[in-house]
């Protein structure tokens, strides 16, 4: 495997466990997931507090219909 896979690899699990991690400590706090957390962070910095559906989708990563 080379470096920059390996590397990749690690990264990508790294990833995964902050994600778990932050999706228990809001779920435990406030009850929502990190992506709920996000998605609202996002509309509420959206002028009037609103955003078309496929504005926000690309903002997020999503697909319009994700």
């Amino acid at each position: 495997m080379s470096a920059a896979l390996d590397a990749s690899l690690r990264l990508v699990r790294a990833q995964t466990a902050l994600v778990k991690r932050f999706d228990a400590s809001l779920s435990g706090l406030h009850g929502v997931s990190l992506a709920d957390f996000t998605m609202l962070l996002r509309l509420g910095q959206a002028p009037g507090g609103r955003m078309r559906r496929v504005d926000l989708a690309e903002v997020l990563g999503l697909t319009a219909s994700g």
